[in-house]
């Protein structure tokens, strides 16, 4: 995360494209080992601690960060994976 969110910066790139970049990944996981939507959304539910590492990564580089917004921004994490799991399956 440290290494992305440099690039970012120095990208001129928003931070939080860090995090959707980390959504990204997790969501190729996912459909790299799952033959269903509903076996990738087991899968996402098991990436708990990889997603609470990465977010408490992100906010060591973002230096400003509550608890509501970490909280905040591990649901918005979990609801875009899962956003984008459902239209990876709808694809024909």
């Amino acid at each position: 995360m440290k290494g992305e969110y440099a690039l970012a910066i120095k990208e001129r790139r928003k931070p939080r494209t860090v995090i959707d970049f980390s959504i990204d990944n997790h969501v190729e996981i996912c459909l790299e080992n799952a033959s269903s939507r509903i076996e990738a959304k087991m899968l996402s539910k098991l990436l708990e601690d990889s997603v609470t590492c990465r977010i408490k990564r992100y906010s060591y580089c973002i230096c400003r960060s509550s608890k509501n917004y970490l909280q905040w921004l591990k649901t918005d994490y979990y609801q875009k994976l899962n956003e984008k799991l459902a239209d990876r399956y709808k694809e024909p």
